[in-house]
């Protein structure tokens, strides 16, 4: 059971390992100017294994299709929809869920992004679901290092492959009872929330290091930006700028040494690539050449 691009490796290890009797994802979807259903990611790749799928609008009807089946574990990564008890119940071992982060530290909707803001490790998790989100008993984790150019696409990746591996191990370890789930201490428990467009917006009131890994947590996804001239800027690439400027005031955009900087409370931050809002993206040397509105320190 899984939707985006993050369970496809968990489904073709599965697929590898062990027979997979049906494939759950979420509907088709509109895409694009067109709005010309398109398959999710996990559909694509049923296909191409040739595998059984099922893309139930409600949980009754995924519930139905499993009458008569004999079936070990049901399988979950990123699939989108919360399962009732009677779907939780029916595998010989339950339901087992792979999630993006080491539990209990961000459980919910966005735990990589979470990780990128806050953390300097994070990791995969899997564990014996039940109702409640993200609560269920953990089996096993495997930690990942970030590092100072991580994204949540390029940590998504990476963790997608180390939690096929661990799904695999997973199963085996219940097929063989070895593996019993452990409970999630409570007093570690923290929560991702879920991404909105307003969560874009870089407050030049927050320090310049939070803002960078800000750009590098919600790249693709929902972007960062700042305000010019009553317009909107995305800033697609940053890095810290650790050389002494006198401040300026927070939010302070200024060329200094052919660099772009952005003052904040707490140092500056280099935008390196940007793309103003419905225009292609530029590097910093030529967002310069066009733009000569912005003042100009020449001495630190």
């Amino acid at each position: 059971m899984g939707t985006p691009s993050f369970a496809v490796p968990t489904l073709v290890a599965l697929h590898k390992h062990h027979e997979v009797l049906q494939v759950w994802t979420q509907p088709d979807r509109p895409w694009g100017r067109g709005l010309k259903l398109q398959p999710s990611e996990v559909k694509k790749k049923a296909l191409e294994l040739g595998l059984p799928i099922l893309q139930p609008h409600k949980m009754k009807e995924g519930f139905e299709s499993l009458q008569g089946l004999d079936v070990d574990c049901m399988v979950v990564a990123a699939y989108g929809h919360l399962l009732k008890s009677t779907i939780l119940q029916y595998p010989r071992w339950g339901c087992v869920n792979l999630h993006a982060s080491l539990l209990p530290r961000w459980r919910g909707a966005s735990p990589i992004q979470s990780a990128l803001l806050y953390d300097d490790v994070t990791g995969v998790t899997s564990m014996q679901m039940t109702e409640a989100l993200d609560a269920g008993g953990i089996l096993l984790q495997e930690s990942l290092s970030l590092n100072a150019t991580d994204t949540s696409e390029t940590i998504q990746s990476r963790l997608a492959e180390v939690g096929a591996e661990l799904m695999v191990q997973t199963l085996e370890g219940l097929g063989s009872g070895a593996l019993q789930p452990k409970a999630q201490d409570p007093s570690q428990v923290t929560y991702a929330p879920k991404l909105e467009k307003k969560m874009a917006f870089l407050n030049p009131q927050e320090p310049a290091a939070f803002s960078e890994r800000k750009v590098r947590a919600f790249h693709p996804w929902p972007g960062t930006h700042v305000k010019l001239g009553g317009k909107c800027l995305k800033i697609k690439k940053a890095s810290l700028f650790h050389e002494s400027i006198p401040s300026l005031p927070p939010g302070t955009l200024f060329e200094f040494q052919g660099k772009l900087l952005w003052s904040t409370s707490e140092g500056c931050l280099e935008f390196v690539r940007l793309q103003w809002e419905g225009k292609k993206e530029i590097d910093s040397l030529c967002f310069l050449q066009g733009y000569h509105r912005l003042p100009k320190k020449t001495d630190a």
